[in-house]
């Protein structure tokens, strides 16, 4: 597997083209995470699964979408661990909770 160039990916765009567009492409992303005020946005939920997952008790937070990487860790947390974890939608986000 050889990972292709920003040029290979986009030759229309060279040099401070490419930094503009890639900063555009960068705000307009956190644009969305933060118009939907969840609590973390969807890389850092993905992130906190197994952090949660060993924490002692209850935890809770809000994100705007489930990705299959966030799917996967929670798999896996209950799998290796036997967390339990409740996903439920409250409004346009989706809470995640850790029961005991």
């Amino acid at each position: 597997f050889k990972q292709k160039t920003a040029y290979e990916i986009m030759p229309s765009l060279v040099g401070s083209e490419m930094c503009i567009e890639t900063g555009r492409e960068a705000a307009e992303k956190l644009l969305v995470e933060l118009e939907a005020e969840a609590t973390v946005d969807i890389h850092m939920a993905d992130m906190l699964i197994p952090y949660v997952a060993l924490a002692k008790g209850c935890s809770v937070f809000k994100v705007r979408d489930l990705t299959d990487h966030m799917n996967t860790n929670i798999w896996l947390m209950e799998t290796l661990l036997g967390s339990k974890f409740k996903l439920s939608r409250e409004n346009s986000l989706i809470r995640v909770e850790k029961t005991e």
